[in-house]
């Protein structure tokens, strides 16, 4: 309690040349925080993180030498209540440019061993710091750009998967928000958080962003290149209420060759934008003539599309078309016996569970 109250104590007078040494002294102690273990003791934890806005250097310094030096599968222990402490605490310095790029990498290796299911955990804090507006950082963009990128040619695919949840973040233009708030009990207040000057400079970063999504498409790994299609998916509407229709179609078409599952996504923005997105008529063309494309016309797409779990065809068309159209895939059917057959594994699953 003791300890808690001085650290409580320095947080407030800020960085006095006075207390410095004997903060670095406590913090350096090789005994005081020699592995991630030590920092699943709440109270250390706690502690580090009261004095780190204060002497943001040194818990840096301590932090790298035991969280930048771990194992996935020592960051993967970390819990009780120490890591919270750590999220919280990288959140809070992650607000100074100067110590955005060490903050931020050191959430990013918390998040490559996730284990909190919470909306602010590493996860969610590394990607909102990609967020262009209300990105919790007065780092400039241009300097968040060049981390990202960094994360996202890592040799790693589990860290470039979290590249793209960063990018997804930063192609959000809609409904954004932040989880926290600058720490503002301490004797060193926290800078304005950075904003771009006017839309063409937002603009750009979304372009730039956009050049490194697709460019994620042709990752060799599976599970990163789901989830640029993932990232594509969730910000369409974004992208296309901003003017990138044309933009985010050509990445569409990309996807014209993944199974209809895949493109299942893309198809549904697209339908929504052409019902409820007020379109011009222009941009109805362009939805238009992408949905035909999307929805494919094999009997593989079409059975997906009539006895999927997703079966907006029937709902648009009305139970009488909708029966018409079910009538008309099983006379297909029967005449092409071959297709039937191959359909067969899927169809015995329960994603076939529509068109009744």
């Amino acid at each position: 309690e003791a300890q808690r109250s001085m650290a409580e104590r320095l947080r407030q007078l800020g960085d006095e040349a006075g207390m410095r040494e004997s903060v670095m002294e406590i913090v350096g102690d090789p005994g005081f925080f020699r592995s991630p273990e030590d920092l699943n003791d709440a109270s250390r934890a706690h502690f580090l993180r009261l004095l780190a806005p204060v002497f943001p250097q040194s818990v840096l310094d301590a932090l790298d030498q035991t969280v930048g030096a771990a194992s996935r599968e020592e960051l993967l222990r970390l819990d009780n209540g120490g890591r919270r402490e750590l999220v919280w605490m990288l959140e809070e310095l992650a607000w100074w440019q100067e110590h955005f790029d060490r903050a931020a990498k050191l959430l990013l290796r918390l998040a490559w061993a996730e284990n909190e299911t919470y909306a602010n955990n590493a996860t969610g804090v590394w990607s909102q710091l990609f967020q262009v507006w209300l990105g919790g950082t007065a780092a400039p963009y241009n300097r968040r750009l060049t981390l990202l990128r960094e994360t996202l040619r890592d040799p790693d695919p589990t860290i470039r998967k979290l590249g793209i949840t960063a990018l997804s973040s930063a192609l959000q233009t809609s409904n954004i928000s932040r989880v926290g708030s600058p720490p503002e009990d301490t004797g060193r207040l926290p800078p304005d958080e950075w904003q771009p000057q006017d839309n063409a400079e937002w603009g750009e970063i979304l372009m730039s962003c956009l050049e490194e999504l697709e460019r994620a498409l042709d990752d060799p790994d599976e599970e990163v290149h789901s989830e640029a299609i993932a990232a594509i998916g969730q910000r369409g509407s974004d992208l296309i209420h901003s003017g990138l229709l044309a933009r985010w179609s050509s990445m569409a078409r990309r996807l014209l060759g993944e199974p209809f599952e895949v493109r299942k996504r893309l198809l549904e923005v697209v339908e929504w934008q052409l019902r409820h997105g007020n379109p011009t008529g222009e941009e109805r063309t362009t939805l238009s003539r992408l949905e035909r494309e999307l929805s494919g016309d094999s009997f593989s797409d079409r059975l997906r599309r009539v006895v999927g779990a997703w079966d907006y065809e029937l709902e648009v068309a009305g139970l009488g078309d909708g029966q018409e159209a079910i009538r008309e895939l099983a006379a297909y059917s029967f005449e092409n016996i071959d297709e039937l057959e191959a359909e067969l594994p899927w169809l015995l699953r329960t994603e076939a569970n529509s068109g009744f």
